[in-house]
């Protein structure tokens, strides 16, 4: 299934992004067995044939998503950055902010540190100095939305993360 890419459908952001917002794909669709983190192929493709079918959407709701490729974690662009990423979840301060996944369902899976590394080398550092934002700015789906939920998952470790993210920051 071929989905159209439709850049004319998404609402403009009206001011620079002033946080990044780190998701997982697993509450995103069905239990799907080739959407899985161990898998050795290209899957966003899958990930957004379903997204269309159970949702209606031409595009994945995120900016980044990282997945496995044979073996290590890529980063791949999914939607431009001055277009918006809207849940119903997250409020208004957080409109405009940057979205990131991680396909897989991390209250399942373990993340690996090469994941870590890669979504803080790949994804936010660059971002962090090419909008100036403070590392602060750097925020889990569970921690900016209206309702209780655990994307992305309970075995996501964010410190972790940081721990990466800190050794990117050159002292001003």
């Amino acid at each position: 299934m071929r989905i159209p890419y439709r850049p004319h459908s998404f609402t403009k952001v009206k001011h620079p992004p002033r946080y990044i917002i780190i998701h997982d794909t697993g509450k995103d669709v069905l239990p799907e067995p080739s959407l899985t983190v161990d898998t050795q192929g290209y899957q966003v493709g899958k990930l957004r044939d379903q997204n269309m079918v159970i949702n209606g959407d031409f595009d994945l709701n995120y900016h980044y998503i990282v997945e496995r490729l044979k073996g290590d974690f890529e980063a791949m662009v999914s939607r431009p950055l001055n277009a918006m990423c809207e849940h119903d979840d997250i409020s208004s301060p957080y409109d405009g902010a940057i979205h990131v996944a991680i396909l897989g369902n991390y209250d399942y899976d373990i993340p690996e540190e090469r994941l870590y590394q890669c979504v803080a080398y790949r994804v936010i550092g660059p971002l962090l100095w090419m909008f100036k934002l403070d590392k602060s700015r750097v925020k889990l789906h569970s921690e900016v939305s209206d309702t209780e939920i655990g994307c992305p998952g309970r075995n996501f470790d964010k410190q972790r993360l940081m721990s990466y993210v800190k050794t990117l920051i050159i002292p001003r």
